[in-house]
């Protein structure tokens, strides 16, 4: 390979390179928490790194669009969106979390329980490794690198963009709970609770990614085509909500689709088997499956 594409792969270094940002973000703000000069700047730093996720998911995004409106898809394309996918959906929100864990985590809690925390986040990067990798397998096309038809309605298991920003939210949400002027003041005795059930959150997401749960491809339903009404007053009105809350906005709207969609995989899941049950019963007064009529 000689040549490259050169702005859907801008696009998706931009990618890694905010992944790598966030974590640089995430390491400066454990050494503030150290520095009771700058222990102020904990939050904002935290902010800083949630944005910086926040834009790779943009670049992500737009990587992909951008090289199949242009009829450049390839190959190499898609195997480095999976490597950028991989440091900031992957490692920058465990290590975002780490951060978090090691400047607020309760103190009543054991060492057995902080390591047991640690294997949950690295299981969380792992997971997402091991769900880019298998989408690779299932959903890229050998020849041009382009989505196949498994990826253009749903995803197989969770998308890494999204357990990403689930995984992430809950440190806006922290800081949110514990901000004495632009949020609640709750006294952090009682938040940081939340911090000890974010790493049970993150092996929870970190099974739905390699699961076989279906998750709506919303892009490709939401932009494409001619829609309905409803959904883009539903945008609207995730947008308004977003700039509006947007402490709280991650946490509600990324719960609402990883939890949602997996009620609704469940559900579908359920129907299909009642209806195999129900087809495999005989018919009133006809013989048992596998039977012969009565001479």
């Amino acid at each position: 390979m000689r040549r490259v594409v050169p702005l859907p792969t801008m696009l998706t270094l931009g990618n890694l390179v905010c992944g790598f940002s966030a974590m640089t973000m995430a390491m400066r703000a454990t050494q503030f928490a150290h520095d009771p000069a700058m222990i102020d700047r904990v939050p904002l730093t935290h902010q800083y790194a949630v944005g910086l996720i926040f834009l790779a998911m943009v670049c992500d995004v737009l990587d992909g669009r951008v090289a199949r409106l242009s009829g450049m898809t390839s190959r190499f394309g898609a195997e480095l969106d999976s490597l950028a996918d991989v440091v900031s959906f992957g490692v920058a929100p465990a290590l975002l979390a780490k951060s978090l864990m090691d400047i607020h985590w309760p103190p009543f809690a054991s060492l057995t329980i902080t390591r047991l925390g640690w294997v949950m986040l690295a299981l969380f990067a792992a997971g997402a490794a091991v769900r880019l990798a298998r989408y690779n397998v299932e959903a890229i096309s050998p020849s041009d690198g382009s989505a196949g038809g498994k990826g253009k309605d749903y995803f197989v298991g969770l998308p890494s963009p999204a357990a990403a920003g689930m995984a992430v939210s809950p440190v806006l949400l922290y800081h949110w709970l514990t901000e004495h002027e632009s949020g609640v003041g709750l006294r952090q005795e009682y938040a940081r609770w939340l911090i000890l059930l974010l790493p049970p959150l993150m092996l929870g997401l970190a099974w739905l990614m390699v699961s076989r749960v279906r998750y709506m491809h919303l892009g490709n339903r939401l932009f494409t085509g001619r829609q309905r009404l409803w959904p883009v007053l539903g945008v609207l009105a995730a947008a308004v909500f977003t700039v509006r809350f947007w402490e709280l906005a991650g946490t509600v709207l990324f719960g609402a689709y990883v939890v949602g969609f997996l009620v609704w995989d469940l559900a579908r899941t359920a129907r299909s088997a009642r209806q195999r049950r129900r087809g495999a019963r005989p018919a009133a007064g006809g013989p048992p499956p596998g039977g012969s009529p009565a001479p």
